[in-house]
């Protein structure tokens, strides 16, 4: 059965995406052009970050980007392989070239450092015919198909140059799908029709299908030595479409089978059934190859898992379907219950997620969909276990986000189109973005790189912007199929507070990107001692302290904003202040001469004070209290003459407002001398300047004392006669009380002495 991807078209891709708020940075584009194909199918990369493609071409292609220098290389046949590098900014570094005369395919490429014996890079992939795969000049290592395809493992150098190969022969087809590499060992997955003999040189190495097409799982040593072989099958069709490995070496590997197999031919029979044609499936192996468990999924027509990623202890895997797929979505009562979802149009995509014991997460299914074809290609996770995925859809109305309360819908330009997605370790949308073209245009491989970058492998045909979301980066396409090259940074790295709001503020914040500062007044007189800010930052930035929580503010706060990428964070400083005041009051109004306190009218603005009688009303000095950081003129303490109203104005702290008061001095009535009060007491001269006499009718014992106006006592002493007297020429003029305390009660009255 070919495998040549006579209309899958592939090639580099760094591509920069962008979600709603802010646009992913495409640092660089580069396309490699001929008269014909190029179809590059899998990158990966190495410790310094340099890149290393693999793919198909035809006729002469031009692989180095550079319009000065040219790295032109030919195909001997209908297709060759080529493998080429780029380092870690886009800069060309070298191409080689595999093929013969026939068709030849390559399906995955993975870079591997370890020992000097088994470090570089494994390529994998099926040829017909003679095939040399040796790239140098100077040598040949040929190997001939002996019928159909033959599967194939080259070993190169990270120079490009030829380690070994490991070509694997057998009636019908054999092709190896994916290859990973550890210590010592690699393993790869494939599948075959008729036989499949992993040794062609020794006995002990010949499997044969049990029916169309049956899977091949084997791990060898880097000198050829066989460890094992897991050859599993029913009568119909079984594919391998992808696989990975955990940190301890167990084997996942998803693909699609057809009627029922037995995938454990170790142990006795293990049989899966297809629900109808064919169904996906995940599989767990041990390093040994020992099956652990195996997970199905299907319901009507085409099933099939194309893609998959294992970190720590999760699988995400994508599966197509036709029609309507059925999953397990929970559990009542101890019994699962599953869920039936629909396509929209022809092939639709379910995202779905495993724990590495085979643990379904039937909260984790999500559902893409559109109104044509949608084909995932590849599925990735990055350092912060975000999920990557990509592929080609066509038709309208394109859905990449799978929640049922928001859509973010894409229309393909022609006939297929470019997607990149990312999404939670959940499945919860991130952003996503599309490139394309009236032609036809594809992805075949995401790698989530060192330092935040994103590397996707397709081909374009006509003209197509690969940075939508920014700056235009149009490329068009020299021959039928171009290759394309992207380096795309899709984490936000912005450190900015775009927002700063509190319940009580009296403008916008004044926020200051050059200097990090945030400026935010509130009313005067405002508790700086618990606000809740409401804060907004960076496109999926993070703040701490955290907003929408009680903070003091009585100083400056001092914020850390932390961008998405991890990298960069900034400081920023956040001032609370108060309003300038516009308050005009009139506090308290104060007289040394006063008799009791001043009225104040807030209303009318109006002050009314009584002073002794006697006062010279001409020549009075008023302690005035206003508003904070008011004004008042006449100022407090300014002598003015009260025989009228005197007008004061009141200027607020704004330097806006401003209100006029009117003050009124009362002189009081004079006391008349010999006057006796309720309990028997009379005080007299008053006002008095000589002396101060106090009478009593009876002969009750007490303590007399003479207080100021402040309230400070300024004399004491024993009265036990009807008659007590006080020598005011000891005191200063002014207004006095005089406290009486006869046998528990206590008597106080107001005197006043003058010069």
């Amino acid at each position: 059965m070919k495998k040549h991807y006579f209309t899958l078209i592939l090639i580099f891709v760094f591509l920069l995406v962008s979600q709603q708020g802010f646009s992913q940075l495409t640092e660089w584009v580069r396309t490699s052009s001929g008269a014909n194909y190029v179809i590059i199918v899998d990158s990966d990369y190495d410790d310094d970050g340099n890149l290393y493609f693999t793919g198909i071409f035809s006729g002469s292609v031009d692989f180095n980007p550079s319009q000065f220098v040219s790295a032109s290389i030919t195909s001997n046949g209908d297709f060759d392989v080529f493998v080429t590098k780029f380092d870690r900014d886009g800069k060309y570094q070298w191409v080689k070239r595999i093929g013969g005369t026939m068709q030849d395919n390559v399906n995955s490429i993975k870079a591997y450092h370890g020992s000097p014996d088994d470090e570089g890079l494994y390529i994998t992939g099926d040829y017909e015919g003679t095939v040399d795969f040796d790239p140098s000049s100077g040598s040949a290592d040929e190997h001939t198909a002996t019928d159909g395809d033959d599967a194939y493992v080259l070993h190169l150098d990270f120079d490009g140059n030829w380690e070994s190969t490991f070509a694997f022969s057998g009636d019908g087809n054999e092709t190896i799908k994916d290859i990973r590499v550890m210590s010592n060992k690699f393993v790869f997955a494939g599948y075959y029709n008729s036989q499949f003999d992993l040794l062609p040189d020794n006995a002990g190495g010949l499997y044969t299908s049990e029916g169309a097409t049956d899977l091949m799982i084997a791990a060898f040593s880097p000198s050829g030595g066989l460890y094992w072989a897991r050859s599993i099958g029913g009568t119909d069709f079984e594919m391998v479409k992808c696989m990975d490995l955990d940190d301890e070496g167990n084997i996942y590997v998803g693909g699609e089978f057809s009627g029922s197999f037995d995938f454990n031919p170790l142990s006795g029979i293990n049989y899966v059934n297809a629900v109808d044609n064919r169904d996906g499936f995940v599989s767990c192996f041990d390093p040994d190859g020992i099956l652990q468990w195996v997970n199905t999924v299907g319901d009507t027509l085409y099933n099939s898992i194309e893609a998959l990623t294992v970190k720590n202890d999760t699988i995400w895997s994508t599966l197509f379907f036709e029609e309507r797929v059925s999953y397990l979505a929970g559990y009542t009562g101890g019994l699962p219950f599953f869920k039936t979802i629909y396509s929209s149009g022809g092939l639709d995509q379910l995202l779905r997620k495993e724990l590495t014991d085979g643990t379904t997460q039937p909260d984790s299914y999500r559902h893409l969909k559109a109104s044509g074809n949608i084909y995932i290609r590849d599925i990735d996770s990055d350092e912060r276990n975000n999920i990557l995925i990509t592929g080609f859809f066509s038709g309208n109305e394109f859905d990449m986000d799978p929640s049922e309360e928001d859509s973010m819908l894409f229309n393909s330009n022609g006939d297929q189109d470019i997607f990149l997605g990312k999404y939670s370790g959940d499945y919860d949308y991130h952003w996503g973005h599309c490139y394309g073209s009236s032609g036809t245009d594809r992805s075949f491989f995401v790698k989530a790189r060192q330092g935040d970058s994103i590397t996707l492998g397709g081909c374009f045909m006509e003209e197509v912007d690969f940075n939508p979301g920014g700056t235009a980066m149009n490329r068009t396409s020299q021959g039928n199929l171009d290759g394309f090259l992207m380096n795309v940074l899709p984490y936000n790295n912005e450190t900015d507070i775009l927002t700063f709001e509190l319940d009580k503020q009296t403008s916008p914040a004044e926020i200051d990107n050059v200097n990090h500062t945030v400026d935010i007044e509130v009313p005067f007189g405002t508790d700086l001692s618990a606000l809740i800010p409401l804060i907004t930052v960076s496109e999926r930035a993070d703040i701490q302290p955290a907003d929408d929580i009680a903070t003091d503010f009585t100083n400056p706060v001092i914020y850390t904003v932390m961008a998405e990428d991890s990298v960069n964070e900034q400081e920023w400083a956040v001032n609370v202040i108060w309003a300038d005041n516009t308050e005009t009051e009139i506090l308290d109004f104060v007289l040394t001469e006063q008799t009791q306190p001043a009225t104040i009218d807030t209303t009318n603005h109006t002050i009314d004070i009584e002073v002794a009688y006697g006062t010279d009303v001409t020549q009075l000095s008023p302690d005035i209290t206003i508003s904070d950081s008011a004004t008042i003129d006449p100022a407090s303490g300014e002598t003015v003459d009260f025989t009228n109203e005197v007008a004061y104005t009141v200027t607020a702290e704004d330097g806006v407002n401003a209100q006029d008061w009117t003050a009124t001095v009362t002189e009081a009535e004079a006391t008349s001398v010999g006057d006796t009060d309720e309990h028997g007491i009379k005080i007299y001269p008053n006002p008095a300047s000589d002396h101060i006499i106090i009478e009593k009718k009876d002969n009750r014992k007490g303590v007399l004392e003479v207080l100021d106006n402040m309230g400070i006592r300024v004399l004491r002493k024993q009265i036990d006669g009807n008659t007590s007297v006080i020598d005011a020429t000891k005191l200063t003029s002014g207004l006095y009380f005089i406290r009486i305390q006869l046998e528990g009660q206590f008597i106080v009255r107001k005197c006043m002495v003058v010069d």
